[in-house]
């Protein structure tokens, strides 16, 4: 069995794509793949490897989904997921697809869960985003629920 974690900490792309030649296994060797696409972020070549095991990854899947603005597909893996990260992808992919409510109720289970990782994590998905004046005044907003106590 091989440490993808520890492959793709130490490994640049092109010795994971050769190390990647000696993996049997299909399911394995697209993890890999899918995984070090993901982090060098190429995510073409990382949603065509892991469209192929999201049976078995979901998560990982909806990721290069989402960067490749396919909402829809990001919901229908993300949607029975509990993990903050993954409510704040699931709840901005509902926000792509003009589902508002969904949106909306997504945000509250993760502010419920986690309020603080929450905001943290909404903070820096818009502090990435183009700065528009809406984004700053969003980040203004976000600020101030991050220093209230409730």
């Amino acid at each position: 069995m091989i440490d993808i974690p520890q492959i793709l900490k130490t490994k640049t792309l092109d010795q994971i794509l050769e190390i990647s030649k000696s993996i049997q296994d299909r399911d394995t060797r697209y993890l890999l793949l899918g995984s070090a696409f993901l982090k060098y972020k190429k995510y073409n070549y990382a949603y065509d490897f892991l469209k192929h095991i999201r049976h078995k990854y979901p998560r990982l899947f909806s990721y290069s989904a989402f960067y490749l603005n396919r909402y829809d597909e990001v919901v229908e893996n993300l949607k029975s997921f509990d993990d903050v990260f993954d409510l704040i992808v699931l709840t901005i992919s509902y926000l792509n697809l003009n589902r508002i409510d969904d949106a909306r109720q997504t945000l509250n289970r993760a502010m419920k869960i986690d309020r603080k990782r929450t905001l943290e994590l909404l903070k820096q998905y818009v502090m990435n985003s183009p700065q528009t004046p809406y984004t700053r005044a969003l980040l203004t907003y976000i600020d101030q629920l991050m220093n209230k106590k409730l």
